[in-house]
């Protein structure tokens, strides 16, 4: 499933096994984890693959081949693992069913997001993404936790840049999008107030 989704290639292992969790971090690596090895601004997660492995991962996600032995692990290739992980976080979400609300504003998101959860949750069995969670790294790795009676998946939204809420639209593909407001808080960064609205409407863009 997780090679067809996300067009990686397994180049070790037998590519049979089950996986009970995604991570990025190695130290939070356990018995049957998938690990993302992903690369930012101040580590690279191709020099801890060999450690999720001792911690128990199951399977890891790589662009650049590992030189050191990983035992019985699955070894699976991709050209990007970030978009990787946002594949398998978006097929998560198809094969769960579930109804997808989606969040984001300028201010107030976070709130928002937490309130709405807690109303949803009154009926439906909800999932939202946890504080910080709200990045191209944290929606989908949430979304890989969906179960399988699990109703309603509930996204808090981010951005630092022009394109990024558009990316997490696509992702989750929501029924529901909120935009609690626009403000001046990354116009420094987008141009203007103009851009920063541009920004936060690209939330429509995954609708369905």
């Amino acid at each position: 499933d997780v090679l067809a989704c996300t067009g990686g290639r397994l180049i070790a292992g037998t590519g049979k096994a089950s996986y009970s969790s995604v991570t990025y971090d190695s130290r939070t690596a356990r018995a049957g984890s998938l690990f993302f090895a992903l690369k930012g601004e101040h580590a690279d997660g191709h020099q801890f693959v060999a450690d999720a492995v001792a911690r128990g991962a199951r399977g890891v996600v790589v662009k650049d081949l590992p030189t050191q032995s990983l035992g019985n692990a699955d070894v699976i290739a991709s050209e990007d693992p970030l978009t990787t992980l946002g594949s398998l976080g978006a097929w998560c979400l198809d094969a769960a069913g579930v109804d997808r609300v989606a969040i984001t504003g300028s201010a107030g998101k976070t709130t928002t997001k937490a309130m709405s959860a807690y109303v949803l949750a009154v009926r439906h069995k909800v999932l939202a993404t946890p504080e910080n969670y709200n990045t191209e790294i944290g929606v989908p790795v949430v979304a890989c936790e969906v179960s399988p009676d699990c109703e309603v998946f509930v996204a808090e939204m981010a951005m630092r840049g022009a394109g990024q809420i558009a990316y997490l639209s696509r992702l989750v593909r929501p029924q529901v999008a909120v935009i609690t407001n626009v403000g001046r808080s990354h116009a420094g960064l987008l141009g203007s107030p103009q851009a920063v609205r541009e920004a936060k409407l690209e939330i429509c863009e995954g609708m369905v």
